[in-house]
C-alpha cells in the first residue's frame, strides 16, 4: 500500500507542475510556488487520513484550473498532462481508501492489476490526445453532438462489459 500512497502523491505532484507549467507568465513563480506547496500539504494530509472530501476538492480545482487555462489558450499539452496527473492521484486515492475498508487477500497482485490498467488507460489517453491535438477537422454542432453520444454508448457499453453488467457478458 506505501507503493500506492507513492504514486498518489507523485501523481498529484506532477499535476501540480504540469498546471504551473500551463501557468507560466499569468502568475509569477513564488505565487505558483506557493499555491502549489499549500494544495500538496493538504492533499497529502487528505490522504493519510481517508477522507475524500479535502482531496476531492483539490483535485476538482485542478481540473477546474486546467479548463480555464484551456479556455485561456494556454498550452494544451501541459494542461492534459496536469489532468491526467491529478485524475490518476484521484483513482489511486480511492483504491487506497477501498483496499483500506476491507480485508483483502493477495492485495499486492490486486494492486498491480489495478496499476497495469490505471497505465494502460493513460497510455492510451495520452496517445489520443496527442492525435487530437494534430488532427485539424472543422464539424458542426450536429455530427459533434452525435458523435458525443455514439462515444457515451461506447463507453457505457465497454464499462458494462469490464464491470461484467452489460447485457452481452457471458457469465463464467
Amino acid at each position: 500500500m506505501k507503493g500506492l500512497r507513492l504514486f498518489a502523491a507523485l501523481a498529484f505532484g506532477g499535476s501540480l507542475l504540469f498546471l504551473g507549467l500551463g501557468f507560466i507568465g499569468v502568475l509569477p513563480w513564488r505565487y505558483l510556488a506557493l499555491i502549489g506547496l499549500v494544495s500538496y500539504l493538504v492533499f497529502l494530509l487528505a490522504l493519510r487520513s481517508r477522507r475524500n472530501l479535502p482531496g476531492d476538492l483539490i483535485l476538482t480545482g485542478i481540473v477546474g484550473l486546467t479548463l480555464l487555462a484551456a479556455w485561456l489558450g494556454h498550452e494544451a499539452l501541459w494542461l492534459f498532462l496536469a489532468n491526467l496527473c491529478a485524475l490518476s492521484a484521484w483513482d489511486a486515492r480511492r483504491f487506497i481508501n477501498l483496499l483500506a475498508a476491507q480485508d483483502v487477500l493477495q492485495e499486492g497482485n490486486i494492486v498491480r492489476l489495478h496499476m497495469q490498467r490505471l497505465g494502460s488507460v493513460a497510455v492510451v489517453s495520452a496517445v489520443l490526445a496527442v492525435f487530437a491535438m494534430h488532427l485539424k477537422l472543422q464539424l458542426n454542432l450536429w455530427i459533434g453532438l452525435i458523435l458525443g453520444v455514439v462515444l457515451s454508448l461506447g463507453l457505457k457499453h465497454i464499462s458494462g462489459l469490464a464491470m461484467g453488467t452489460s447485457p452481452h457478458h457471458r457469465g463464467r
